[in-house]
């Protein structure tokens, strides 16, 4: 009996869905054949009201091109008459292209026609006026209206002002499409659109001549009588500047409002015209009032069902009772369980007091709506200098002082304010927005936090946020502190093995040649004049040359730096563009203090234990004289007397001394160099010696980067790999002739006359400029034939700064060029500073001039 009954009950609970499921689906299909007529009517409606826009924009392209004498009374009469046939018409406008150098004539075709003074602009936003336009390099202002227009018009109103339309406008021109505006309402409350229409010139199919605006109403266009009841309808397309459907006309089903809407019906329609493609969606929603007279006999059919299944129940009733007193023991079981687990979570809640107490970092836990909850660690309390955090707003007191229009802190915040309604995946895509640091000033400390968010899920949604702030200001501090030392510690050491590893003799010259540069950057202020500027420049510049020349990598890539950040002075200093200029001069306060970093760290290992004994050289030559034979008795004493009372320097060493740099240059460019030293030496006046250390500096240099090709250049020539790079010394009448000469490739003499005209040094032509004035604006301030500035060169300072620094002692700078063949840089050197000279056969010359 049992088992019968309830297999009475699935029977019965069968068939009532197999009939509640076949009434459904009749309803249905009745509903679905009655929405699919009503929408083929409303699709007829829809393309006929297309075709009628097609056919209005094809009539005023017929008249735009047919009638090109146009004027009001005839554009008025056309228009009026084709609003009279198509009522969908509320507006038609003809806007004339009008280029920026014809505004005058246009405006004085308005004044002939009587129809205003000037072209207009303003009113598209509120309370903005309509007044004369600003220049712009075209306007698109209303010339010709229809006749129910003409009072009301603003003749001459450019419609390129008006932002709204300005997008759809540019497409037009660009494109020479008609374009549908974006929908606004007019004063009937009617849904309407602007159809743009081009129209060209008849002799260049490819210019404006301008655009007739035409205002339909969608509302009539579509025939709102027409339309079916019960049928939602939006009508979609892609506007201009759009990437996406947007809707532009919508009309509702009020009555499945407040109504519960069983299913709904859907189909669409697109036509593609105007450039556009317009859509048209349609719904239908069914609802209880809506359905079939069938559903009348399954509902009763329902309740008969259902009174049998009570009568059913009614006989197992006693069984439930039973049912209920195995119910009641059970739960006085789970009441006892109850009981004992809540102990257990007291216990718990005790523990996790206890733990909270004794950390070191605050943990607080808040809500999704970021309001701190009950459970916080005293240290939290200590951290924030707050006495309570309950209830307290997490976003207040942690986040209240950030800079909102930081890019890091909008996206923390806005995370922030989406906690409530994220999810485990949410949280792991948007977590990484949080901030995990923050400076912050408690109590008039300045501290800094660090934070770690942990939440908690229920039911796959945030219900907490566990927070722990650790105040790691003093972390921090000591982090800082401990980079400094090391920076310290390490900037000592690089210094100490510059000087260490670099030759002795080459720092002595350096230094003595750019102590005064380097103390001289102290007197700068933060103004400066142009003068005052490109000798700053030259300095740096010189001292950026001479430290790599020696080995003082780390001092020259710091001047660089320092170049790097004055390029802009430079570049005006060249263009002639500015008188005075504004700087940094903490940068050059830090550079003088890491020069005299350098000078203090070579006394300490040189000057202070006298290893380094300028006298050397004149000792080394005394001696190779002596054992030379033809030497007699009274040059050598004359010769001693004179270095008594003169100072010197050998020109031999000074260009041996470049060897080590130019050997590592080379390496970085790829090419391959021979310095050949000479079998002869020269002594020389040490109030020269800085100024062709600088000559030697850049006339090398230059030779290196400019001239000597690289291996697989030279090899293409039928060259040597190796570049040649040596000195001549010869007289002359009334001085000394000093020649550093390369095999090079030459200067492109083309290519610096581009230059020069570029930086307008020069005005004439190429041909107008001899060969020797085209080399010569190698010397000018400011020029460089270098594309790309390096540490090596490329700011067009160095030249300058030979040439000044030489003319100090009279010396003359010149260079000769073959092109193919390599270059030679002159120096034209008083006889007043030659003071000795050793020939080839090692033979001692005491040079004397009055």
């Amino acid at each position: 009996m049992k088992n019968m009954k309830y297999t009475i009950l699935t029977i019965l609970s069968l068939v009532i869905l197999i009939i509640l499921y076949g009434s459904w689906r009749y309803t249905i299909s009745v509903s679905d054949s009655t929405f699919q007529t009503d929408t083929i009517r409303i699709k007829q409606s829809f393309n006929q009201g297309i075709k009628a826009m097609e056919d209005v924009s094809t009539a005023f392209y017929a008249f735009s091109y047919l009638d090109k004498d146009m004027n009001q009374f005839k554009f008025g009469n056309f228009a009026t008459e084709l609003m009279k046939k198509n009522n969908f018409l509320k507006s038609v406008n003809f806007y004339e292209y009008v280029e920026k150098s014809k505004r005058t004539e246009f405006e004085n075709k308005l004044q002939k026609l009587k129809l205003g003074k000037s072209i207009l602009e303003g009113g598209d936003e509120e309370n903005s006026k309509i007044g004369p336009s600003a220049e712009h390099e075209f306007y698109l202002p209303v010339i010709f209206v229809n006749l129910k227009a003409i009072e009301s018009s603003y003749f001459g109103w450019d419609i390129y002002s008006d932002k709204t339309k300005k997008e759809t406008l540019n497409y037009i021109i660009q494109t020479k499409n008609i374009q549908a505006s974006k929908t606004f309402l007019l004063e009937s409350g009617n849904v309407a659109i602007e159809l743009f229409i081009p129209v060209l010139e008849l002799n260049n199919l490819n210019k404006l001549s301008g655009i007739i605006g035409v205002t339909v109403d969608l509302t009539q266009l579509l025939g709102e009588e027409q339309w079916s009841k019960g049928v939602e309808i939006t009508l979609t397309t892609i506007l201009s500047g759009e990437k996406t459907e947007k809707d532009i006309f919508r009309k509702i089903d009020p009555e499945v409002q407040n109504k519960i809407i069983l299913s709904k019906l859907y189909t669409e329609n697109y036509v593609e015209k105007f450039g556009q493609k317009f859509g048209l969606k349609f719904n239908r929603f069914l609802t209880i009032d809506r359905i079939n007279f069938g559903i009348i006999l399954i509902t009763l059919v329902g309740c008969i069902i259902l009174f049998l299944l009570s009568i059913y129940l009614i006989i197992t009733y006693q069984k439930l009772e039973v049912s209920n007193y195995k119910l009641e023991d059970a739960n006085q079981f789970l009441e006892e369980r109850v009981k004992e687990r809540t102990k257990e979570l007291a216990l718990a809640h005790s523990e996790i007091k206890e733990i909270l107490d004794n950390l070191e970092d605050g943990v607080i836990t808040v809500s999704p709506d970021l309001i701190i909850g009950k459970t916080y660690s005293p240290a939290a309390l200590k951290i924030l200098g707050i006495d309570n955090l309950y209830l307290k707003d997490l976003k207040h007191i942690l986040f209240s002082h950030l800079d909102k229009h930081n890019e890091e802190v909008s996206r923390h915040l806005f995370t922030l304010g989406v906690l409530k309604f994220a999810d485990d995946f949410q949280w792991g895509l948007s977590s990484s927005d949080l901030l995990k640091v923050i400076n912050i000033n408690i109590n008039k400390v300045q501290k800094t936090l660090s934070l770690k968010y942990s939440p908690i899920f229920l039911k796959d949604q945030i219900q907490k946020i566990v927070l722990v702030i650790s105040d790691i200001t003093e972390v921090l501090a000591l982090r800082a502190s401990l980079a400094a030392k090391n920076e310290e510690t390490s900037l000592k050491e690089t210094i100490l093995k510059e000087n260490l590893f670099s030759k002795q003799e080459n720092l002595v010259t350096f230094y003595k040649e750019n102590d005064l540069r380097a103390e001289s950057l102290l007197n700068y202020n933060e103004k400066l004049n142009e003068n005052e500027a490109s000798i700053m420049l030259r300095d740096l510049h010189t001292i950026k040359g001479s430290a790599r020349s020696v080995g003082l990598k780390f001092l020259a890539k710091k001047v660089h730096v320092i170049e790097d950040a004055l390029e802009p002075i430079r570049i005006s200093l060249t263009n002639k563009e500015k008188i005075s200029f504004d700087i940094n001069n903490k940068e050059l306060i830090n550079l003088n203090i890491l020069y005299k970093e350098y000078r203090e760290n070579y006394k300490n290992l040189f000057e202070k234990n006298n290893s380094y004994n300028p006298s050397k050289v004149a000792i080394d030559i005394i001696d190779s004289l002596l054992i030379q034979k033809n030497n007699s008795i009274e040059d050598i004493i004359s010769w001693i007397s004179q270095f008594k009372s003169d100072s010197f320097f050998s020109l031999k060493n000074l260009f041996i001394s470049f060897n080590d740099t130019l050997n590592e240059l080379s390496l970085n460019l790829n090419k391959k160099i021979i310095l050949k030293l000479p079998n002869w030496d020269i002594y020389m006046d040490n109030k020269i010696s800085i100024s062709l250390s600088e000559a030697f500096t850049h006339s090398l240099r230059n030779a290196l980067d400019h001239g000597i090709e690289t291996i697989e250049e030279r090899k293409q020539k039928g060259k040597n790999e190796e570049g040649l790079l040596y000195m001549k010394f010869e007289e002359i009448s009334n001085s000394y002739l000093l020649q550093i000469i390369d095999d090079g490739r030459g200067v492109n003499l083309k290519k610096v006359y581009d230059i020069a005209f570029e930086k307008k040094l020069i005005s004439n032509s190429f041909d107008s400029y001899k060969e020797e004035d085209i080399i010569d604006l190698l010397f000018a301030p400011g020029f460089s034939t270098k594309e790309e500035i390096s540490e090596l060169s490329g700011r067009g300072i160095g030249l300058d700064a030979v040439r000044n620094s030489c003319h100090k002692f009279e010396i003359n700078c010149k260079i000769v060029t073959k092109n193919g063949e390599g270059s030679t840089f002159q120096l034209f050197i008083p006889k007043k500073y030659i003071k000795f000279m050793i020939n080839e056969s090692n033979t001692l010359k005491v040079i004397k001039y009055i």
